[in-house]
């Protein structure tokens, strides 16, 4: 019979845990018994043999555990139940008139470490970026498939699955996806590629700040960098922009961007694309623009890369800020967890000081509820954003 894996924490290092803090690093651990596989269910236990915990254990990583539960009950498919439909019932409510298409589970933010659903029209993907959730899938998939009868459920491999050892690639788990994929989301319509798309297939974490867009962008030229499928550049046209300039180097991108501004009856006399490096662009632009969208991939991956990070969002908020009119509103985000919105913002004053120009803090920008955070657990706030005012 085979024993459970144990975990004994050092002396006093169970209290962040007790906390409600989801990760366990490996500094913190005395021993680990009974360790079988990466990604294995085990039990926490402290130094002097009391239960702290229940998640799952991979010995090669610095995190080395991810917490699931504080109460001592079992991991199963009845466990795993629970916490999909207690995530899924404060969206259903509140993002169901809004959109067909949102996040159902948010990893750390919805206790489930290491676990993204995200709901698309009437199919499902799933998102897996650790040895434990990859354990876990089969169960995961048998409930989503009980709660939801998808349509189809395609599993994803985010960056972080090679860091834990992982060799998957993205498949359709159940089901099948329809030729022609189409969301909606206040009132503008979206083609969406699962397969081949970025994250899940679309940015969701920016629904309500694409929507802020679309109630300010009335007869206004708009500029939007790394514009990806377009969805901030279709809610600027369909709110009533004069033209929309998109920007990007992908031309899959650009091409999808331009299929869904045809899927919303918006010309290209309207809605603009350019393969350019948004970089160089934004230091050489003339033209002038009442509202510029700053939404950046993520920059800094690493702690390695943060420095170079800084200078990059330093620089093109600043090149940016140069091409507004007076007046003008930047809207301008940071997706990289290690940026905290403290240092997002401090980097933000830098690069207005750098532009020479004055400008009103109008409202600060996060993601949409269906991407909370759990409190103890701030790295799970990665995107940030600030929408601006020039004077």
């Amino acid at each position: 019979m085979n024993k459970e894996c144990i975990v004994v924490l050092k002396k006093k290092m169970e209290r962040t845990v007790l906390r409600g803090h989801p990760w366990i690093f490996s500094g913190s651990i005395k021993q680990i018994q009974h360790y079988k596989m990466a990604g294995e269910i085990c039990t926490v236990l402290s130094e002097d043999g009391k239960f702290v915990a229940r998640g799952y254990v991979n010995a090669s990583q610095t995190i080395a555990v991810r917490v699931m539960t504080l109460r001592d009950v079992k991991i199963d498919g009845y466990f795993i139940r629970g916490i999909i439909e207690k995530a899924y019932s404060i969206r259903a409510s509140s993002l169901k008139p809004v959109s067909n298409a949102f996040r159902i589970v948010n990893a750390e933010g919805d206790f489930f470490p290491g676990l993204v659903v995200d709901k698309y029209d009437r199919g499902l993907v799933i998102q897996i970026s650790t040895a434990g959730i990859r354990v876990l899938k089969e169960l995961i998939i048998n409930e989503l498939v009980s709660l939801f009868n998808p349509e189809f459920i395609y599993e994803k491999y985010s960056g972080f699955y090679l860091l834990e050892g992982i060799e998957e690639t993205d498949s359709l788990a159940y089901g099948k996806i329809p030729k022609q994929l189409v969301i909606h989301e206040g009132g503008v319509r979206f083609h969406v590629d699962v397969a081949s798309g970025q994250k899940t297939g679309f940015y969701l974490d920016q629904r309500r700040n694409r929507i802020l867009l679309s109630t300010i962008s009335g007869r206004k030229d708009v500029l939007n960098c790394f514009c990806y499928t377009g969805g901030f550049g279709v809610h600027a046209a369909a709110g009533g922009a004069k033209k929309v300039v998109n920007i990007d180097t992908s031309e899959w991108a650009l091409d999808e961007a331009r299929k869904n501004a045809l899927l919303n009856d918006i010309g290209e006399d309207r809605f603009q694309t350019f393969k350019k490096d948004i970089f160089g662009f934004l230091k050489t632009a003339d033209d002038r623009y009442d509202i510029v969208v700053l939404d950046p991939p993520k920059l800094a991956g690493t702690k390695k890369d943060l420095n170079n990070a800084l200078n990059g969002y330093r620089n093109i908020n600043s090149q940016a800020m140069k091409l507004l009119q007076e007046g003008g509103i930047l809207l301008t985000f940071s997706c990289s967890g290690l940026v905290s919105p403290d240092l997002f913002h401090k980097i933000v004053v830098q690069a207005a000081r750098e532009s020479g120009r004055q400008f009103q803090l109008l409202s600060n920008l996060y993601a949409d509820l269906d991407h909370p955070v759990n409190l103890m657990h701030p790295q799970g706030e990665y995107l940030k954003g600030l929408c601006l005012r020039v004077l």
